[in-house]
């Protein structure tokens, strides 16, 4: 039995190094006008949550700058364990810079 595919979305945020400290701070615009202004946006199908972990990292690989990944779904139900894997996914931290 082939497993459904469903659609989700993707958003990249800039991440940098914090001045104040060790941590990492994201940097997400809330209430603007054009969404383009705010993250790099993908749409995908998946069917499992490995594709689509797999599917998102490759995307911010591509992507090439320090981020954050926030991803949604549009359609469907959410595959087993979606949540916990999606919660904190940060991607190319070795390029972050200081802001």
């Amino acid at each position: 039995m082939a497993l459904k595919t469903r659609k989700f979305s993707a958003t990249l945020y800039p991440t940098y190094r914090s001045k104040f400290g060790s941590g990492y701070v994201t940097e997400m615009v809330i209430g603007i006008g054009r969404s383009e202004d705010n993250g790099t946006r993908t749409t995908f199908e998946a069917s499992t949550t490995a594709d689509v972990l797999s599917t998102v990292e490759r995307f911010a690989k591509a992507h090439s700058e320090a981020c954050q990944a926030s991803v949604h779904l549009i359609e469907g139900r959410k595959p087993s364990g979606f949540d916990a894997a999606t919660r904190s996914l940060y991607y190319n931290l070795e390029r972050a810079q200081t802001k």
